[in-house]
């Protein structure tokens, strides 16, 4: 028996040595290479084939096949090729030789690509098809044909069938309408993740969309390795430490849209370095949430937050939308608490005295924290509405804002060293309250000849009241502000396709930001500060899946007027951004930019204000604006299909930059801060994310460690190495998720003052389950900490120095609850794109 068995292997280790194999894996490689590829494998074979009639063609096949027939029509696909085998010679030739290129891109209602798309060329006297191809991950299309005046049908399942009269071989972006119908889910292995040369493209899993409150909360779940979710503030940002822009669906997102987003009808994510469209308004590093399209109807969701061991810490939103037609309305309401008794400051700060030209000496003075007293209410609402046809598209947004400050009140002790003052008790109480109107606008064309208009009109009235009062034996200083706001902004930008790769747009934009400010109390005051602004910018584009790079330059022309005091500005700025993705599975992004970095409006006031009993503070109209230059470098790796690593290097430059200056003050009894052009501020960091999945993606984990190292060189130079370490990990266990997250001390050395900031590193452990429109969720969020204390920062300049402990509920345990319910009506309706709350205004109250 054992021989038979011998003998059955020997002789089917016989056959299979006979047997030639062909086993390849294309992915979007041109047809006359990957021929070309198997041809060198099998020098034997005979294959005749034209390269120029066939380099239009790419094929993304698996090949797995015993003979060369098999194997050349499995490498071929679905192109409109055929294979024919004469005299044991292989003949390899289009259907259409060539003569003419017809080339294009299918994109949807929502701009995303229409991946594999199939086009067809149709006669035009009799509808025959002529040729056909299928467009790539990019909606992009290249289909040689020997006929002119073609009529293009473009199809794909979920996409209702369109025909195009082709005027040119160059076809341009066609836009194809979705159809109102559910498709089945489709389940995504590890390798959810596509990566091209100037963006990546992510699908969020089921389990993810179904688990996560909002969209930041999807970001975090996904585990995007590009970008870094912050437990603090929920903020986002690349991992190198870059500010991230986030879109929904090609239109800005504030934080309360993000907030109200339904996120099981997100189809992708999409992280892009440089993006081209101009509906992203010039802005580096965006994220863009595409969503699921619906017919009509309407739905609402409910969500509420409340914290637990902190004091109230509560956060209500209703979100409401319904579409009909072509219009889609919106509204948004919310309402944020906050009620505790842990915030405030205690530490030490030294001044350099010489009153009345004495020799100078070092005072000390000692503030201790003994109660506080936080409240704030902020209620949003806000009304949008949209409309959507082929060639338009149109978003009006209108909102109020208004937030509350009854109290914001410390007690406690202070001393001085020398005793200067007598030791006393002290009282510090302020109140403010914030009313903000606000306008948003979005209109995008779409004219012939491949041109798109973007136009962003934007406008917001802001009032503004504060009162502070401190009292300490028998100092007291109060110092009250009254402000009116006004900003107007228009952004435009025309985009003009040249040919398939390249593009090319020119931006204009302009805008007038107003304060008048009158200051009450024991140093009566009033200000107008006015900006206005102005510039263009020239923009040039190449992409292909594999190569893209752009190159933007411009000029910006800045008036400020502080009272009577001019100031004019112009300067030039740019950015060079190249990208390269070989495949998939790899990309490598690098960005140079140079630009300026403008004066906060609140730092110009001349007029001077009292802090303390030794401290006087204003701001300095002749400041400048800082140099600004970057660049960076990231690469992306798929590594398998269940891990993703990305390392990353950057560097950040200001130069001359603005920064705090102290001088001697009321006869060198006290001290005055204002601002001065002074030194330099070098950032340079250094770090990798990696993102693992196991067990069918049940479990994740990302780790991220980064290298910062930071040098400031002023009036006293600061250098400062910190190390930091982001760690998530993520189980789900049918309709039950698991979550922990931890963030080590996030230290830095602030660009603009000489501060070293020391937080405390904060953890969190979630336990939740969700099923169709309902997820609850309860949040334990650093378990084994009693203290309110949440950072310390330390400075130090010539004339003055502090070191203080900062007090927040942010670090302290916690427990919260979040819920959140979805329930539609009507039939089938766009959900995404949310409308949010509007943001409060900028001001130029001094600070």
């Amino acid at each position: 028996m054992a021989r038979i068995i011998i003998f059955i292997c020997a002789m089917s280790a016989f056959i299979m040595a006979g047997a030639e194999t062909f086993s390849y894996r294309f992915n979007s490689t041109p047809l006359p290479e990957a021929i070309r590829q198997i041809m060198e494998n099998h020098p034997d074979l005979d294959i005749n084939f034209i390269y120029n009639e066939l380099e239009n063609y790419k094929t993304s096949a698996t090949v797995d096949a015993g003979n060369a027939y098999d194997a050349l029509r499995q490498t071929i696909g679905l192109n409109p090729v055929t294979v024919v085998k004469a005299k044991g010679t292989y003949y390899v030739e289009a259907l259409q030789h060539g003569r003419y290129v017809y080339s294009g891109r299918a994109i949807g209602r929502d701009g995303a690509p229409v991946a594999a798309a199939t086009v067809m060329l149709l006669a035009p006297k009799d509808s025959t098809v002529l040729t056909y191809g299928i467009a790539d991950a990019d909606g992009r299309f290249k289909i040689p044909c020997d006929r002119t005046g073609a009529v293009a049908k473009l199809y794909c399942l979920g996409y209702k069938t369109k025909y195009v009269d082709c005027q040119s071989f160059a076809m341009g972006t066609i836009v194809m309408d979705e159809n109102a119908v559910r498709l089945g889910e489709v389940k995504v292995g590890g390798d959810g993740a596509l990566l091209y040369s100037d963006r990546n493209v992510y699908l969020p899993t089921q389990r993810q969309k179904n688990t996560a409150m909002d969209a930041i909360d999807l970001l975090r779940r996904m585990a995007i390795p590009q970008i870094v979710v912050k437990l603090a503030g929920n903020s986002v940002e690349t991992t190198d430490g870059r500010s991230v822009a986030i879109f929904i669906d090609y239109a800005r997102a504030s934080a309360e849209e993000l907030k109200g987003l339904r996120t099981g009808d997100v189809r992708k994510v999409e992280f892009s370095y440089s993006p081209s469209d101009p509906r992203f308004m010039g802005e580096m590093n965006v994220v863009n949430f595409i969503m699921q399209k619906y017919e009509y109807g309407g739905y609402t969701k409910l969500s509420a937050d409340e914290s637990f061991f902190t004091g109230l810490a509560s956060d209500v939103s209703v979100y409401s939308k319904f579409k009909f037609k072509s219009m889609t309305y919106d509204l948004y309401a919310e309402s944020r608490n906050i009620n505790n008794h842990h915030t405030g400051s205690s530490g030490t700060s030294s001044y350099l005295l010489s009153p009345d030209g004495e020799t100078p000496f070092w005072a000390e003075r000692k503030q201790t924290l003994t109660g506080s007293h936080y409240v704030e209410n902020t209620v949003p609402v806000t009304f949008r509405a949209s409309f959507d046809s082929e060639n338009f598209q149109m978003k009006n947004t209108v909102g109020f804002t208004y937030t509350a400050t009854p109290e914001n009140d410390n007690d406690g002790t202070v001393g001085f060293s020398p005793e200067l003052f007598k030791p006393s008790e002290y009282n510090s109480e302020k109140n403010s309250d914030v009313k903000t109107v606000s306008y948003y606008g979005m209109f995008y064309f779409t004219f012939p000849r491949r041109y798109n208009l973007s136009v962003y009109p934007s406008a917001s009235y802001t009032l503004n009241n504060q009162k502070s009062l401190y009292a300490a034996d028998k100092t007291v200083i109060r110092n009250n502000a009254r402000e009116k706001a006004n900003d107007l902004n228009i952004d435009a930008t025309l985009r003009k396709d040249l040919g398939q790769d390249h593009y090319i747009y020119l931006s204009g934009f302009g805008g007038r930001t107003e304060y008048r400010v009158r200051y009450s109390g024991d140093y009566p005051a009033s200000d107008r500060l006015m900006t206005a602004f102005a510039g263009a910018t020239l923009k040039y584009g190449y992409y292909t899946n594999t190569v893209s790079a752009d190159f933007r330059t411009g000029l910006r022309y800045q008036y400020h007027k502080t009272n009577d005091h001019l100031e004019k500005e112009l300067y030039p700025f740019g950015t060079v951004n190249v990208g390269w993705s070989p495949s998939r599975s790899h990309s490598l992004n690098l960005t140079l930019n140079y630009s300026k970095e403008t004066i906060p409006d609140n730092g110009k006031s001349p007029n001077v204000l009292k802090e303390n009993e030794l401290l006087y503070y204003r701001g300095n109209p002749d400041l400048s604006s800082s140099h600004m230059f970057s660049t960076s470098v990231s690469y992306s790796w798929n590594a398998l299909p269940w891990l993703s690593i990305s390392p990353y290097a950057r560097f950040l430059g200001l130069f001359d930059r603005w920064t705090p200056v102290y001088s001697s003050y009321d006869n060198g009894h006290a001290i005055l801060r204002s601002y001065d052009n002074n030194g330099n501020h070098l950032w340079t960091n250094f770090g990798i994310s990696a993102t693992a999945s196991f067990f069918d993606n049940n479990l994740q984990i990302q780790l991220m460690p980064r290298q910062d190292f930071y040098h400031a060189n002023g009036s006293v130079p600061v250098s400062y190495n910190p190390f930091i370490f982001l760690g998530a990990i993520q189980y789900y266990l049918g309709n039950f998720y698991f979550s922990g997250f931890f963030n080590s001390p996030l230290t830095s050395l602030w660009s603009n003052y000489d501060t070293i900031i020391r937080s405390k590193s904060t953890f969190e452990v979630q336990a939740g389950w969700s099923k169709s429109d309902l997820n609850v969720r309860l949040t334990v969020s650093n378990p084994f900490r009693t203290s309110w204390e949440y950072s310390t920062t330390e400075s130090k300049y010539d004339r003055y120095a502090d070191n203080m402990t900062n007090y927040d509920t942010n670090a302290h345990f916690s427990l919260r609850l979040s819920v959140a319910y979805t329930f539609g009506y009507g039939k089938k309706l766009q959900r995404g794109d949310e409308v949010g709350g509007a943001a409060t205004g900028a001001s130029a109250i001094l600070k």
